[in-house]
């Protein structure tokens, strides 16, 4: 299944402490799509006559409202805290998932802009057989590890039964182990799953967000990945520097698999927590957005909103 270009037009319009407030990370079962809708943050830079839309997906940066191929600039987001792990095979936090997202790929995802739906991420499409027991992905060709490795069948077969090891720590990830039988790498674009039973429960869970496809080559040579300098990623974003405690800054990928994306030059992750602090950073305009689970409570969102 192949994502369809968002061609409507609309209007852009200056972001205000009232549009950050209401944008957030929608979560549900460990799926999360951070939306910035209808914003356009002073950040973004604008070409003669461009219209830049104000959605923007944190955790693998989607469809803008209105695409433009000149949309760049920074985004700073709020969040709640610093990521406990970079595995997302042992991550069971937003914390986590807010900063894993932007530099890994999976097989599917829900569409930002329609999350009743799935859609392709690293596969391109899938067929399903054997009355529903039986799914094949086939994946993007030219999909390469930011050290320059191709991504393959080898590598999504290698993660997929690495979520569902028996009598491994896996939070989220092992949602997967009920429905899992086999997981075969066909040839090197395709990759055949095997169901215990058929299922549509089976697809939802695989496209939530912390189902994380990683190099087999670094983890068979037991790189930790849980040390950031140390990992390699698929995603739009690349880790630029990690401040533990503090912020994530993550840069472009400029060799990202599909074509005119990412949108943004970097992304900056905040871990305020702190509601006063986080308060005052909204209110300075220095956040354009913010993740599902942030330090300010009602009471203070209502005070912002008044302001």
């Amino acid at each position: 299944m192949e994502r369809q270009e968002d061609t409507e037009t609309g209007k852009a319009r200056a972001a205000t402490r009232r549009d950050v407030l209401k944008a957030g990370l929608t979560v549900g079962l460990g799926l999360g799509a951070a939306t910035l809708t209808g914003v356009r943050s002073t950040a973004t830079a604008q070409a003669t006559g461009g219209v830049y839309g104000g959605h923007v997906n944190l955790l693998n940066v989607g469809y803008p409202e209105v695409w433009d191929p000149h949309l760049a600039g920074t985004v700073f987001a709020l969040n709640v805290g610093y990521p406990e792990v970079w595995d997302p095979h042992l991550a069971g936090t937003v914390f986590a998932l807010a900063a894993v997202g932007p530099i890994s790929n999976q097989v599917v995802e829900f569409n930002p802009i329609k999350p009743t739906e799935i859609i392709g991420d690293l596969a391109k499409r899938w067929e399903v057989t054997e009355g529903g027991l039986v799914y094949t992905f086939y994946l993007h060709d030219n999909i390469r590890w930011w050290d320059g490795k191709d991504l393959t069948a080898e590598d999504v077969a290698f993660s997929l039964q690495r979520m569902i090891e028996p009598g491994k720590p896996r939070p989220r990830v092992g949602l997967l182990r009920p429905y899992i039988k086999t997981v075969e790498a066909v040839d090197r674009n395709a990759v055949k799953v095997t169901l215990h039973y058929a299922s549509p429960a089976f697809l939802q869970f695989l496209a939530v967000d912390y189902m994380k496809i990683l190099p087999k080559h670094l983890l068979t040579a037991e790189v930790d990945i849980n040390v950031w300098e140390t990992i390699v990623g698929s995603g739009p974003f690349k880790i630029k520097t990690a401040r533990r405690g503090d912020s994530v800054t993550f840069e472009k990928n400029p060799t990202y698999f599909k074509p005119g994306r990412p949108y943004l030059d970097s992304i900056t992750i905040l871990s305020i927590t702190d509601a006063g602090t986080a308060a005052a950073a909204v209110k300075a305009g220095k956040i354009h957005m913010t993740t599902g689970v942030t330090s300010l409570g009602v009471d203070d969102l209502l005070k912002l909103e008044k302001n």
